[in-house]
Order: structure tokens, then C-alpha cells, then sequence
């Protein structure tokens, strides 16, 4: 018997979509939010997959039912931006999974992203282990990113021809004029690409420009939020001399940060097939 999944998210899902993807081949029984409108929700309605929206204050000893009571076997944290409780994490013990953007163990905590890529530090993404130790468990899958956009070899065009044929069949060619390139990122089998798409310059800034102004407002007061609940739980909270608005705007406008947080968006949706395709053989 396959193992019912429940996914939690805060924002607009994009990792999700890859597990909705499998859905042929996962039970994915619900998508739980901490944010009453995230985009990720939608994707999931779409796909007819129920959900569930959390209160500002989470409840967690009644999550914790609400799951059971959906008989959820398994749990997938992916952007969630929540810290999970001591109580929780030994109650799903095993059974609960987050996804995290750095090589564990360096850049533990919020900001992960952001703070390796500010000091040079190599960067990727880890699957681990939830336990009481804030991204501290064991990690199960992880994927290297390279800073740097790499020449493309002979090899990885002829798979990305393919990839170039379903762009270009997605959007009808909207971009035939214009400066579009792919960029491979590779898994650990020869095998195994996936690519990046790089609209041209004016159409990826009107997508990021409207993406940001939905998130961020939600993403200052998720910070705010989990800086108060670290704090009162006497978690060390890593401060800095500028604030995440002004860190986030100043990246924004950095080209390297832009592609290096595209292939970091494509490692992790490689990470989650990986997952779940190595999940259906051991539960």
C-alpha cells in the first residue's frame, strides 16, 4: 500500500508542481498553508487536491489531528516558513521531510539563500530529516548549484533540443525573435538534465516584478513573525546591519543572484522527483 502524502507550503508552490506532477504515481492527499493566499493553493485545488489553511497562531496539537484524521502517513515541508515544535517533530519521528536551499550543514536557519550566495560560499539544496534541531536532521538527498552559468557541452544540447521543442510548443513561439536561452542542470546520472529558460530580459523583470509585489508584503511579516516566535522561544536569531527589504532589493537587481536562484529553482524540483521516486520503493 502506497503512503498518503500531505505537503506543506507558504508561498506559490513551484516545488509542489513537481510533485503534482507524480501524482499518477504518489498519493498526494493534502496541501496544508500557512498562508491563506498562497499561489501554491490554487495549484493544488486545480489538481484536485484538498487543502488546508492554518491560523495565524498555529494550533499544532489540532494539525496534528486533523492529519490523523485524514490518515496523512508522510510529510514534505517545502518553503514551509514555520518553525516546527519539539511535540510535532517526535510525533511524525521518520515521517516528515524539508526541503532546504544550502548544503546542509552550512546556512542553517531563514535567509539561506541570500547568505551563501552574499559570501561566495558554494550553494544547493538539501533534503532533510525534520527533527527538534532547526534543519539539523539527517540529510537524505542534496544537489550542488553552480554559482556560474556553464558553457553547454555537445552532450547536454541533444537533450536539450527537447527541452527546446516543448518551450517553444508551450509558449507558440511567442519568443521566436528574441534572446532565449537554455541553460542544463544536471543530476547525479549522466542521464538525468534538467534546463533553465531565460526569457528575455524585460519579460523575466515584468515576472519577477509581479511576483514580488503579491509576496512581498506576506514574506516581511512571515520575517517579523518568526523572529518574535525564535525569540520567545529562545532561539538565536542571526541578526544583520540592513533589513531583508533592502537585502532582497539590492539582489534583485543583481543578474548572477537572478540566474543562480533559477537553477536553484530547478535543483529543487529535481530534488522533490528524486524523492518521491525513492520514497515508492521503501514505504
Amino acid at each position: 500500500m502506497r503512503s498518503r502524502w500531505a505537503i506543506f507550503i507558504s508561498g506559490a508552490g513551484s516545488n509542489l508542481h513537481a510533485a503534482i506532477e507524480m501524482i499518477l504515481e504518489i498519493d498526494l492527499i493534502l496541501v496544508v498553508s500557512s498562508q491563506s493566499d498562497a499561489y501554491g493553493l490554487q495549484r493544488a485545488r486545480r489538481n484536485g487536491i484538498e487543502t488546508l489553511i492554518l491560523e495565524k497562531k498555529i494550533d499544532w496539537e489540532n494539525l496534528n489531528s486533523q492529519l490523523k484524521m485524514r490518515k496523512i502517513d508522510c510529510l514534505l515541508l517545502l518553503g514551509f516558513m514555520k518553525i516546527i515544535p519539539k511535540d510535532f517533530c517526535e510525533s511524525w519521528q521518520g515521517k516528515i521531510w524539508n526541503l532546504h536551499p544550502s548544503l546542509l550543514p552550512s546556512y542553517k536557519g531563514s535567509r539561506a539563500l541570500e547568505r551563501s550566495f552574499n559570501e561566495g560560499a558554494p550553494m544547493g539544496v538539501s533534503l532533510h530529516e525534520v527533527t527538534e534541531e532547526l534543519d539539523g536532521g539527517k540529510v537524505i538527498l542534496w544537489q550542488e548549484v553552480p554559482r556560474e552559468k556553464k558553457q553547454t557541452s555537445m552532450g547536454d544540447r541533444q537533450y536539450a533540443s527537447k527541452g527546446e521543442n516543448e518551450f517553444n510548443n508551450k509558449y507558440d513561439n511567442k519568443y521566436e525573435n528574441e534572446d532565449v536561452s537554455l541553460d542544463i542542470c544536471r543530476g547525479e546520472s549522466q542521464s538525468e538534465f534538467s534546463f533553465v529558460v531565460s526569457l528575455p530580459q524585460k519579460n523575466f523583470d515584468l515576472k519577477l516584478k509581479s511576483e514580488k509585489q503579491k509576496t512581498q508584503k506576506k514574506q516581511e511579516e512571515q520575517q517579523k513573525q518568526e523572529e518574535q516566535e525564535n525569540k520567545e522561544s529562545g532561539e538565536r536569531v542571526e541578526k544583520s546591519g540592513k533589513s531583508h527589504k533592502q537585502e532582497m532589493q539590492k539582489l534583485d537587481s543583481d543578474k548572477n543572484f537572478r540566474s543562480v536562484s533559477q537553477r536553484m529553482g530547478i535543483a529543487e524540483q529535481m530534488i522533490v522527483r528524486k524523492f518521491f521516486r525513492r520514497t515508492l520503493t521503501t514505504h
